[in-house]
């Protein structure tokens, strides 16, 4: 492996940590000021904009990821500074493709491509004089929550300070311009639920559940085990039948406290060989459909889903939102989750990460 870059650095030193509660990010002394310089790797470099990456790191969803991010009001780390695998879950795969690994004795600190991006946000939306006007020439831009952090950051009122890195605007990824933006594509988290709230007080009522948690029986799952082999899991006491290949995943799932209500490692070949008939309506799902599987189809994906009722789901919802090779859906407390069988082993990873 000493033939690819970094890697005779990398011997004996990329041993990633894991972090053993939520991490503050505005109080966290570890999380140093950003470089003056961006690294080789960083996913705000215009310079890396299509560079092939295992987990879609420098294509249109990488780059939405990223900007959710800053628009959360959340800081974002300097990958190659940051050993705590809740922060970065470097893995096998990244190593085999040349990426770095952050070294166990780094010192966390701030991306100076995301410094750069929050300093020209801010820097427009004083211009224009008010969120209002920043909001319309801007949708995608950060919410005013975000752009007040920065601006007490970058004005010494608050920790960790914001350094301006010597990086020019036209060197640094416009995620907030990309062309086709809908509001789904740049809501934060927070933002998806106000609007859930918003509309359940406008109905006056709660809105439907987004999957029924009673077994389905329609005909692709009644007769799925004629095209997938079936292997059991254990949930509370009780023997389930699963997908073979899904068996692992789920079982540590499972395991680690995060409930799953539906799964199948590859979708099309299951719809294709029992129900054909049914693959335009999947692909075309009804309008406000809450979760559905026309993307799990168009990729080629399998799936998983699993309820939010605890932190642990909570927590592996977030690192699943964070990769963008993983397709995820999320409403009312369910999160669907598609991955092709290369990134079986990622999602696995993520969740020993919560176990």
């Amino acid at each position: 492996m000493a033939d690819r870059p970094g890697a005779a650095q990398r011997q004996g030193e990329c041993e990633m940590t894991d972090g053993d509660k939520p991490r503050d990010e505005f109080s966290t002394p570890a999380f140093g000021r950003a470089a003056l310089k961006m690294c080789a790797e960083c996913p705000w470099a215009k310079a890396n904009d299509g560079r092939e990456h295992p987990y879609g790191w420098y294509g249109r969803e990488g780059h939405l990821t990223h900007l959710r991010i800053l628009r959360s009001a959340k800081l974002e780390a300097c990958h190659v500074t940051a050993p705590d695998r809740d922060v970065y879950a470097f893995d096998s795969v990244l190593e085999d493709a040349g990426f770095v690994c952050p070294p166990r004795n780094a010192s966390m600190r701030e991306c100076s491509g995301a410094a750069v991006v929050q300093l020209r946000e801010l820097r427009l939306f004083e211009e224009l004089g008010s969120h209002e006007a920043y909001q319309k020439a801007r949708p995608a831009g950060l919410p005013l929550e975000a752009l007040e952090r920065v601006r007490a950051r970058r004005d010494g009122q608050a920790q960790p300070p914001l350094r301006a890195p010597d990086i020019a605007d036209e060197d640094v990824t416009d995620a907030v311009t990309l062309p086709g933006l809908s509001l789904l594509d740049y809501a934060t988290t927070e933002q998806v639920n106000e609007m859930q709230a918003m509309l359940t007080r406008m109905l006056g009522t709660r809105p439907r559940p987004a999957v029924s948690l009673a077994p389905c029986e329609c005909e692709v799952c009644r007769n799925h085990d004629q095209v997938h082999a079936s292997a059991p899991i254990t949930v509370m006491g009780e023997s389930i039948p699963v997908d073979a290949g899904l068996a692992s995943l789920l079982q540590a799932m499972n395991d680690a406290g995060v409930r799953t209500v539906a799964s199948c490692q590859h979708l099309r070949e299951a719809v294709q060989s029992i129900a054909p008939y049914r693959l335009g309506e999947l692909l075309e799902p009804p309008l406000g459909s809450a979760l559905h599987y026309a993307d799990t189809l168009r990729r080629d994906a399998g799936f998983v889903r699993f309820i939010i009722d605890g932190p642990p789901a909570s927590r592996l919802a977030d690192l699943v939102a964070a990769r963008p090779v993983l397709g995820v859906q999320m409403a009312h407390g369910v999160v669907h989750v598609d991955f092709l069988p290369e990134h079986l082993g990622l999602f696995h990873e993520l969740v020993e990460m919560i176990s």
